[in-house]
């Protein structure tokens, strides 16, 4: 029997005139049903250390991996003011169900600032971005005809920026405002997040496009993350040409799986970050994984961690709870950058 789909209704509200460092509680509802209330605290008026967590794409496994990974990211980092999610939350953008399921995962959403970027996933069935845009609602700072789908939003010292890679030709229009918006940033740090990675993890995929269109503005500017999603595998790197004794001095390239769906990861020496001048420093396959990034003054800590193995286990011999990559990003006063890595196993490598 077909399933007779209710119209529905999404709703946005706008909060004016709030002060730093304060808390408010908030409630939805119509006059008679109400939602339970919910509460947000506002950033502080001075930069103090805080933490945000990223995701790679969720799609399938929504109802038994997913819903694991986000608790156990939760449960290292109940105090996050920003979630991250690269792409591909759900597998049809036109089921509600499963955006249900993703958002059931999140209770987390309704008090602190979540940022996403729509994958080919969100297009699947829903080629105006109709539920991704009622779901989400984003300054309208991008390009004119990118509103919602590229934009940028500044929280405590950080420029977080989400484009939208499935652009046809790789999205001139947006490596030109994005070369804007990066030249005007007065902030210590910069994230940038897509969902098609420039240097792919997996076997047979290759984004020429879009790395030749964004690839030289995020060098330029020395962005400190990129963070993607859609291999299905971790990988984490950065140009060859950035490499110093001990480490990197330009922008971190990151890659990473939150649900169930894996792919194959590409061998060590043969790939698309060697093929392209870039050296990848972790990688591993079969695994769900989230990360936690620490803001503290100078230094980004980043720290992934496995949350999900699948049957039969990765190749890499990684369990739930282990440290898949870890680094930190130091930046003095003149802006000198220094990426230090952590020790890792080399099965990673």
């Amino acid at each position: 029997m077909q399933q007779t789909l209710t119209p529905a209704r999404h709703h946005t509200a706008t909060l004016t005139n709030l002060a730093a460092g304060t808390t408010y509680e908030y409630r939805v509802g119509n006059g008679t049903n109400w939602s339970r209330w919910s509460r947000f605290t506002t950033a502080t008026a001075t930069e103090t250390p805080w933490e945000f967590l990223y995701f790679g794409d969720a799609q399938k496994g929504l109802t038994d991996v997913w819903p694991n990974v986000a608790a156990a990211a939760y449960a290292s980092a109940p105090d996050a003011k920003v979630t991250i999610a690269a792409g591909d939350m759900i597998n049809d953008s036109n089921k509600d169900a499963q955006w249900a399921e993703w958002f059931a995962a999140l209770p987390q959403t309704a008090s602190n600032n979540i940022i996403t970027t729509p994958g080919n996933h969100e297009y699947t069935g829903d080629g105006l971005l109709l539920q991704y845009r009622g779901h989400f609602d984003y300054p309208t700072n991008g390009p004119k005809v990118r509103n919602e789908t590229a934009w940028f939003t500044d929280y405590q010292g950080v420029r977080f920026v989400s484009l939208d890679a499935n652009a046809p030709l790789g999205g001139p229009d947006q490596a030109i405002w994005l070369d804007r918006v990066l030249s005007t940033n007065p902030n210590k740090w910069t994230v940038v997040t897509f969902h098609q990675p420039l240097f792919s993890g997996s076997p047979g995929r290759d984004n020429i496009a879009t790395r030749t269109a964004w690839l030289p503005i995020l060098e330029k500017h020395n962005v400190d993350l990129v963070l993607q999603g859609h291999d299905h595998v971790y990988a984490r790197g950065h140009l060859t040409k950035n490499e110093i004794d001990g480490g990197s001095n330009g922008p971190v390239y990151v890659v990473s799986n939150s649900g169930g769906k894996n792919y194959e990861l590409a061998g060590p020496t043969n790939n698309n970050w060697v093929n392209n001048g870039a050296r990848r420093v972790v990688g591993a396959e079969g695994v769900a994984s989230f990360q936690r990034i620490q803001v503290q003054g100078d230094r980004l800590v980043y720290r992934s961690t496995v949350a999900h193995v699948r049957d039969g286990g990765s190749p890499q011999g990684l369990a739930v709870g282990d440290t898949l990559d870890s680094f930190t990003v130091h930046k003095d006063a003149a802006g000198t950058k220094r990426v230090v890595s952590s020790q890792l196993a080399p099965s990673t490598r």
